[in-house]
């Protein structure tokens, strides 16, 4: 198939005028044939047929939720496109009730249909990896991925031209197994929906994107991008198809013969109301030649003149609406991105900024405009300002750095760059991703080895617990730590060991106390300063006998078993536990647990060697210990 621009749609409508023409031809054999499919719509079915779907009489599907013209949800929730009706001609030859799930994403839908949550997907491409959970119907619509890119970029292209370029996919759509497999030189970014890598696209941030053409000629319209075009294909199709679960094989046979006894032109009257542009993929471009080449004979005659220059005015005054409606477009693009995005000029400028950025660093648009990026980084990470960001290769790894939210916290996020042209001049467009959540587990990460190598290198227990609060240290602030141990023979619960100011403080604790309870309860137990005294009545315990303004503990374990508790306390009034603090406490908590017993277990052997040694050498005999092949481990 020739590759064409998606605005530009003059030659679609010879096309179209050729099938005007056709259409006349045949029109008045459609009831004919129409009557000879128009009998019984049941004749087909098998008794064994009949009794399966009375047992199975409601089918769950699960369509992609973006995946428009072929299916979506509309804004009321109901569930359309061609694979909609589809489903409602086979419903009226089989008698089965299908009914729609709403899915947040493909994947999920894949997911769910996997292990049998829902029946079926109804518009599914095969591929290897789904052939193994899902049974096929013969495709109902073929269409070929597209590549997409700016109008900027004026060459033909294919996907051999795209290596070392950023290309958009939608996750878990069949674009990404045939690339990945195939061209493992192209970066791919993978996307939740086509919508977002569209975008992507017309902003930059992305070279290209591979999607279904009319899916993207779809979004394109309804989102009004207007600087993006169809710069290729991929080589590859997508075959729709209705996808069953493997276990029912009754209903892959049931649809597939369903779909055979639906006439024709039924199945063309449904691509013909949802598809334009995508139509001609359908066609040998032979035949596509001969009616071009009949519409242009039309055209020469003068039938199809008038019609020609009204609507090449009608195209004329649509581009000039669009092109007046360009601003608020681009604000649609800009805003429904989730990353912060900042467009300034080379020397630090803000021109522009998006209700993420607003959202991610506390300011007011206004308040974000009077400053720069640079303004809002702290002073040791000033080096990442904008023009070190401009200087960067698209192919480098995005920079890590810090923002200062307006409270002055500070955020840790992922930057990148990218010069756009807009109105002729050069702009820096930034986005910022919060990673606070990877930050956080590359430091838990970094804490549980460091306790593991801590276990290791001490020589006893008293060296290891102010290890372990150093290390702990670095990701919780406590003024008070303390780590206590059950002891099981006592039925005691003893702190032999206070890393605080009273280092050498020992103490017995009694069955009322915070820690024991964390203990004898084994959970976790967060009390703040507006609920500490409250809740510790309410649990008749014993009073808190410390100015601590937060108190975090969380149980130890070894073994499988409860060892004692771990516990930090803060007298500050800034410094106040939360819920993630609990979470992040609890997973360290069990490599502590393991890391006392582990040197436990290292002191008693210790201890047993020693006093093996004192009885041995306090014998007035020579004593020889052997191996049983004969070797002396041990003389006195």
């Amino acid at each position: 198939m020739a590759h064409e621009r998606v605005v530009p749609r003059i030659a679609s409508k010879c096309v179209v005028s050729g099938f005007l023409v056709l259409a006349l031809l045949v029109i008045f054999f459609v009831p004919a044939v129409s009557a000879v499919f128009s009998g019984d719509t049941e004749h087909w079915l098998t008794q064994a047929d009949r009794h399966w779907i009375s047992t199975h009489p409601v089918i769950t599907i699960a369509p992609d939720p973006a995946f428009p013209p072929i299916e979506y949800f509309d804004d009321n929730g109901e569930y359309r496109g061609v694979a909609s009706e589809y489903l409602t001609l086979i419903a009226q030859e089989t008698g089965l009730t299908f009914k729609a799930v709403h899915c947040a994403s493909w994947n999920e839908a894949l997911q769910r249909v996997e292990s049998h949550e829902i029946d079926a997907l109804p518009a599914a491409a095969q591929t290897e990896e789904r052939g193994q959970y899902l049974l096929f119907s013969e495709p109902l619509l073929i269409f070929p991925g597209v590549i997409i890119t700016r109008q900027q970029v004026d060459q033909d292209l294919s996907l051999d031209d795209l290596a070392e370029m950023r290309v958009a996919v939608v996750q878990g759509y069949l674009w990404q197994e045939f690339i990945s497999r195939d061209h493992p030189e192209i970066t791919l970014d993978l996307v939740p929906d086509p919508v977002t890598g569209l975008r992507k696209v017309s902003l930059g941030m992305a070279d290209a994107m591979v999607v279904t053409l009319p899916v993207a000629i779809y979004y394109i319209e309804q989102e009004g991008i207007t600087n993006l075009r169809v710069a290729g294909e991929s080589g590859y199709f997508t075959r729709l198809s209705f996808a069953s679960r493997n276990d029912w094989p009754q209903l892959n046979a049931i649809v597939r013969k369903a779909l055979a006894n639906i006439p024709q032109s039924e199945k063309d009257a449904i691509t013909d109301k949802w598809i334009n542009l995508g139509n001609t993929q359908h066609m040998s471009r032979r035949t596509l030649w001969i009616i071009i080449a009949i519409s242009a004979v039309l055209v020469v005659t003068g039938l199809g003149f008038v019609a020609w220059t009204i609507t090449l005015r009608r195209q004329i005054a649509r581009r000039t609406a669009t092109l007046r409606l360009s601003e608020s477009r681009y604000r649609g693009l800009f805003e429904g991105l989730s990353d912060a995005l900042f467009l300034e000029t080379l020397e630090g400028k803000l021109l522009d900024v998006n209700d993420s950025a607003c959202k991610l660093l506390g300011y007011t648009r206004d308040e974000l405009l009077s400053l720069s990026v640079s303004d809002l980084l702290p002073e040791d990470a000033s080096a990442y300002g904008p023009h070190q960001i401009a200087d960067r290769s698209v192919d480098d790894a995005p920079l890590e750095t810090v923002n200062r939210h307006k409270d002055g916290t500070l955020i840790p996020v992922e930057i990148r760059g990218r010069m756009v042209n807009i109105d002729g001049k050069e702009r820096l467009l930034i986005s910022l991703r919060d990673i606070s959540a990877r930050v956080r587990e590359r430091d838990i990460r970094r804490v549980l080895h460091q306790i593991s190598e801590a276990a290791n290198n001490a020589d006893n227990l008293q060296e290891l617990f102010p290890e372990i609060r150093r290390i702990l240290g670095t990701i919780l602030d406590a003024t008070n730590f303390r780590i206590a141990l059950y002891d099981k023979e006592n039925d005691q619960i003893a702190i032999p060991y206070m890393v605080d100011k009273y280092d050498k403080y020992r103490s017995i604790l009694r069955g009322k106390s915070l820690t024991a309870y964390v203990v004898n309860e084994n959970k976790s137990l967060l009390l703040n300063p507006d609920e500490k005294k409250k809740w510790t009545n309410a649990h008749g315990l014993r009073p808190v006998g410390h100015p601590a303004k937060s108190w975090l503990g969380a149980p130890l374990h070894a073994k499988g078993e409860v060892i004692g508790a771990v516990v930090i306390q803060s007298y500050d009034d800034e410094v106040v536990y939360s819920e993630d603090d609990k979470i992040l406490l609890e997973l360290v908590s069990d490599q502590i647990g393991m890391a006392i017993e582990r040197r436990r277990v290292a002191d008693a052997l210790r201890e047993s060697e020693q006093r093996f040694r004192a009885v041995f050498d306090s014998a007035t005999d020579a004593i020889l210990i052997f191996s049983v092949d004969g070797v002396i481990t041990y003389a006195n």
